[in-house]
């Protein structure tokens, strides 16, 4: 096709078709019809639509909507109510600077002229057409008229329907066309969700949009859940990993939206809709099938296979549901959906009868509901092919899962098929499932993890040793969608709170109502923020008053300790760092704040279960700021932070300490925890913890003190293992038994995936914590 040098209108689809048949260099400028219109008239900034939220309270969609209209009216005054609404709008963003207009395009525009291919004859089209002549020399490629008569099938199911075409495309590159030539027409999601799984099955590239948004992806939801609680987008990027390869994507957001001195939160709705926009990229392949819109022109060298031809979809029907009805269109001057939809029908029917090596298919069923061919193949005399057999051997698990489907039939419902007797099922699997991990291939994961080199966290590993396939699902796949939830809301303000108290000038109130301003959205967060207000005023009351008494004077919050090994790197965050440093010996005692339910136990510890205190203690041992120092932990400590209902027969305070008490294990060296807990005895600071005239009482959580190195070298050789075994593919589904009990899948985000069966349980002895000290003569 001989185009004229200067500016290309056309769909993408027909831009890739020319680069592709173009072997000379040649002045072409290629603009979309809407990015043409926009550089002659005006366009709107990226940032607008974020304006248009902030300004007038409009949702993303609505200031989509007023969006599009901008782009229909003039700006002068209409004495018509909503047209004159959206006017004032433009005039808004024109006085804020967000509409762009492009005089240099203009003077360009002069010099060369411009070519609308294969144009939409509407009345938008024709202003346009006109407003363009004004500048340069204008030219249309319209299809040829001919009188070509493509060949039509009927099919039952639009999987027939793909069957057949893929067959078809087997048989075209026998023939020696090239790919490039072959194109596949009006596929929706359901045609192209077949067709995704048919050209692999097939052995067929095939060119498909970007199709996965990255919403889902660890560092977006890092990131929007960063957005919760920052109060600016800098620190927000500072906290994300820089190597991660969707980072500079959140960056390129943020300046294209300008969006670098708004505050996050009232960002939130709008980065969340346009992150679902924003696609993983998509593989581009030097030679593949090419999904197009039903219009494109087409050359004698071209195979089209235009699929789904139904009522409904052939052609697509325009709807009056738009910002702009009818009625406003009209007064504007511009085409309405009854001719939208005219325009539709005539230009598919030019285009059937113009478009040579053409073959149209349609379906008789669309999950079990019946529907109608298009009624343009009646109006062009076009006599579809029935019952038309699809071939086998060209796809080996194709042809068995028809087969297959087919042998079902007749077991179930005794409807025998020739294709039965001609082939058999032959090796074909039936009525079997193998629901087994399959190891991923050792280059993608070494590709992976030198792309993302391995970050564990007592999160992550804790999933790892329960289950390994729920760490695959998390973790490597990424399908653990973020979903901002009141309870974390408010976990983080309780942290916030009890991280100031620490602080020299702390005034609780200030504190409290600052960070319940970030964190409660809405009238019913307020109410349930208002009663942990309470705890919080008590429980810093109580720690208060334990820790006057305390020798472990020092105290750090949120305290990151990072270890990095060779192939990995641990890391957690401490909430409460209790020490004193004496003749070069740290005495030390950890806090972790707790909202919500959590076992205290160190229980199976070496089967890498309940590592989140041990964690703690390894964390401490490779803390920078005491290295070199003895290092002697006291305690190991959860401390509940919840609402919780009291018994109004008896003392709240006296409950509402009990709730406050740390729960965890302590060092069995009263010497040691004295320094801790001058109450140690009869504890009233640590729950589990008593003294008796034989030692400690049985009940009291406790560890010896050469334990403490036992178990931070128990948590480095598990966190080796659990490294060792990410890298390797190691995601068996292996949920863990312990006393006839399935400990992993209890609460498993991801058990509806794994299908897991009997033999795949594996069954641990239950291994207590602290017979040893029994064994020293403690009780």
């Amino acid at each position: 096709m001989e185009l004229k040098e200067g500016f290309i209108i056309c769909s993408d689809s027909f831009k890739e078709k020319i680069l592709r048949e173009t072997h000379s260099i040649q002045n072409y400028i290629f603009l979309t019809p809407s990015e043409f219109k926009k550089r002659i008239t005006f366009r709107l900034k990226k940032s607008a639509v974020f304006k248009l939220m902030k300004h007038y309270g409009f949702s993303y969609s609505i200031s989509q909507e007023y969006e599009k209209a901008l782009e229909r009216i003039e700006d002068k005054t209409y004495n018509h109510p909503k047209l004159d609404s959206i006017v004032s709008v433009y005039r808004y963003l024109k006085q804020e600077n967000l509409v762009e207009e492009d005089p240099l395009f203009l003077i360009r525009l002069r010099q060369f002229p411009v070519t609308f291919i294969d144009p939409e004859h509407s009345k938008e089209y024709e202003a346009l057409h006109r407003l363009t002549a004004s500048y340069t020399e204008v030219y249309e490629v319209e299809p040829v008229k001919s009188s070509y008569v493509p060949v039509v099938y009927e099919f039952k199911t639009a999987l027939e329907e793909c069957l057949y075409v893929m067959n078809q495309v087997k048989e075209l590159l026998r023939l020696g066309i090239s790919l490039n030539h072959i194109y596949l027409a009006n596929c929706d999601e359901d045609y192209i969700f077949l067709f995704r799984r048919l050209g692999k099955a097939f052995g067929i590239p095939i060119q498909f949009d970007a199709y996965k948004n990255i919403s889902s992806a660890e560092i977006v939801q890092q990131f929007l859940k960063m957005c919760e609680i920052e109060d600016s987008f800098s620190k927000i990027i500072q906290g994300l990993d820089s190597n991660n390869a969707l980072f500079s994507v959140l960056i390129d957001i943020l300046n294209e939206y300008e969006l670098e001195k708004e505050s996050p939160k009232e960002c939130l709705d709008f980065l969340k809709a346009i992150l679902k926009k924003r696609r993983f990229p998509q593989k581009k392949y030097e030679q593949a099938v090419c999904l197009v819109k039903d219009t494109m022109l087409f050359s004698e060298e071209d195979y089209v296979f235009y699929v789904g031809c139904n009522l409904g979809s052939t052609p697509r029907t325009f709807k009056e549901d738009g910002f702009l009805n009818d009625k406003d269109l009209a007064l504007l001057g511009q085409t309405t959906s009854l001719e939208q939809n005219e325009l539709a029908y005539q230009r598919v029917k030019k285009w059937f009868l113009s478009t040579p090596h053409l073959t149209i298919t349609y379906k008789l069923f669309n999950h079990k509901e019946m529907v109608l061919p298009a009624p343009l193949l009646e109006d062009l005399g076009m006599k579809p092919l029935m019952d038309v057999a699809i071939s086998y051997g060209y796809a080996q698990q194709e042809d068995e899962l028809r087969l297959v489907g087919l042998y079902d039939l007749y077991l179930k419902y005794g409807q025998w098929h020739k294709d039965l007797e001609a082939y058999g099922i032959g090796t074909a699997s039936y009525k079997s499932f193998n629901h087994s991990y399959k190891p991923i291939e050792a280059s993608i994961l070494k590709d992976h993890f030198d792309k993302k080199p391995l970050r564990l966290a007592y999160s992550n590993v804790k999933l790892y040793f329960a289950c390994p396939f729920s760490y695959y699902a998390d973790r490597i796949l990424g399908l653990n969608e973020f979903k901002p939830q009141m309870a974390a809301r408010m976990g983080t303000f309780a942290h916030a709170v009890l991280e100031d108290s620490y602080a020299p000038d702390f005034n609780f109130d200030t504190s409290a109502s600052k960070h319940q301003k970030e964190n409660a959205l809405d009238g019913k967060d307020a109410f349930f923020f208002q009663q942990m207000v309470k705890v919080l005023r008590n429980l810093i009351e109580f720690n208060q008053e334990h820790e006057r008494n305390s020798q472990l004077n020092q105290f750090q919050q949120e305290t990151h300790i990072e270890v990095t090994k060779e192939d990995y790197t641990f890391e957690g965050y401490i909430d409460k760092l209790m020490y004193t440093i004496e003749n070069g010996e740290v005495y030390a005692a950890i806090v972790d704040y707790k909202t919500g339910a959590d076992i205290v136990s160190l229980d199976n510890i070496e089967d890498g279960f309940h590592l989140q205190l041990p964690s703690y203690m390894y964390l401490l041992s490779k803390y920078e700021a005491f290295k070199g120092l003895k290092l002697h932990i006291i305690g190991i400590y959860l401390q509940k932070v919840n609402i919780v209902i009291f018994d109004t027969k008896s003392d709240i305070e006296v409950q509402m300490s009990k709730k406050f008490m740390l729960e965890g294990y302590s060092v069995a060296n009263p010497t040691l925890l004295k320094k801790l807990d001058p109450t140690y005895e009869k504890s009233t600071y640590i729950k589990s913890l008593g003294m008796g005239k034989d030692g400690f009482l049985r009940y009291s959580k406790i560890f010896l003190e050469h334990q403490q190195d036992e178990i931070i070298s128990m948590v480095d050789q598990l966190l080796d293992q659990a490294s060792d075994h990410i890298h390797k593919g190691e995601f068996k589904i292996a949920p863990k038994k312990i006393n006839e009990k399935n400990v992993s899948c209890m609460f498993c985000k991801y058990k509806d995936l794994c299908f897991y069966e009997y033999e795949d349980l594996v069954e641990l002895t239950y291994k207590p914590f602290g017979k040893a000290g029994e064994q020293n003569g403690m009780d």
